[in-house]
């Protein structure tokens, strides 16, 4: 398997139990819990696509090196 892709997947089961463990843990009731799971993870998935992608911006115009 590519590294890319375990990384992938390994990025998403980690995020998956962090949206799981955050929902349960800020809602009394299961059923709004499981209701906000899919909007949560979307929101954990892009913003650390967001914060990659800046990052990866930054390092190649200003942390240049050599």
């Amino acid at each position: 398997m590519n590294d890319l892709l375990v990384h992938a997947l390994l990025f998403l089961v980690v995020a998956a139990v962090i949206v799981v463990c955050g929902a349960f843990y800020s809602e009394t009731e299961d059923a709004p819990a499981f209701r906000l799971m899919p909007k949560r993870l979307l929101w954990l998935v892009g913003g650390c696509a967001l914060l990659a992608l800046i990052l990866i911006v930054l390092e190649k115009t200003v942390a240049r090196v050599g």
